[in-house]
């Protein structure tokens, strides 16, 4: 697999989800593209926040050098819907499915494990 990705943690902000996680291309440098839609195809709306993470960095390329594998993405919350995050190098594609009804209880959960990760 050339992208390596994680989901971290997805909870609540208002009447929105947050999703927040890393993704990383084959090669530190690669441009990666993120869509986001519910598991029938359409497109949901949604701001999609790059950000440097040096512990994925220091990780993967052996550098903490100011770099973007860090994202969050927002988007509106619906209960009972079922999301698919697709994320590309231009070359291959790897997908996450993300069920809404699980995020409240998730989060919950979350807190009661303290700093382990939810999704992988």
């Amino acid at each position: 697999m050339s992208i390596k990705f994680r989901v971290e943690i997805a909870y609540s902000v208002y009447k929105d989800i947050e999703i927040v996680g890393w993704a990383i291309g084959k090669r530190p440098n690669t441009e990666l593209s993120f869509q986001f839609c519910e598991e029938d195809g359409t497109v949901v709306n949604y701001v999609l926040r790059r950000y440097h993470r040096g512990d994925v960095g220091e990780l993967k390329t052996n550098s903490t050098e100011e770099n973007h594998y860090g994202f969050k993405l927002r988007f509106p919350f619906e209960k009972k819907k079922k999301y698919i995050l697709s994320i590309t190098d231009g070359k291959s594609i790897v997908t996450k499915k993300i069920d809404s009804k699980y995020i409240l209880a998730k989060r919950i959960f979350k807190n009661l494990i303290g700093d382990r990760s939810i999704f992988e």
